[in-house]
């Protein structure tokens, strides 16, 4: 459970990376209890961006389906305060999600969220691509600001002996 946590608040801190800038060098930040973080600098943004690698005990697609279950992503997802699927077409990978985020003491941050979920056919790796997108389908909240630049890629590698 813990390390789903990390992967909660890895993509928690991945929604404060702009998606425009060109990415500096990475520096290891974190290596404890099986997990890795690195964080990036992006030019002339105030928040750096990050990657975390960590191995889990479950199989390739329990942690899919935990991942793109919103039903249950305020429950494990680290600060996230509302999830709501507004679009889905699994024959073609595709999503678009309205996510709120608790970020105390700050004003409450939101997006939507376009994303495309593929598995590469030969490797199985599963790689989930998203991006918030500007939106009329869900209107602003009063008090929550929404973010337009964000960006965010999870990747499963299956690694055998019930690892990814």
């Amino acid at each position: 459970m813990r390390r789903l946590f990390c992967m909660g608040l890895g993509l928690f801190l991945a929604w404060a990376v702009a998606a425009q800038a060109a990415p500096g060098q990475e520096s290891l930040a974190i290596d404890r209890e099986h997990v890795r973080v690195w964080t990036v600098d992006y030019p002339g943004e105030p928040l750096r961006g990050f990657r975390a690698v960590t191995t889990v005990r479950s199989s390739l697609s329990a942690l899919v389906s935990l991942l793109t279950d919103t039903s249950v992503a305020t429950d494990w997802l680290y600060r996230t305060k509302r999830m709501q699927l507004l679009h889905s077409d699994p024959r073609a990978g595709t999503f678009t999600v309205v996510a709120e985020m608790d970020f105390w003491p700050l004003p409450n941050r939101d997006a939507v969220v376009e994303g495309r979920l593929h598995q590469d056919p030969v490797t199985h790796v599963v790689t989930i691509e998203s991006r918030a997108v500007r939106s009329d389908a869900v209107p602003p909240r009063p008090g929550v600001l929404r973010m337009h630049d964000m960006r965010g890629r999870w990747e499963f590698r299956p690694l055998g002996d019930g690892l990814v």
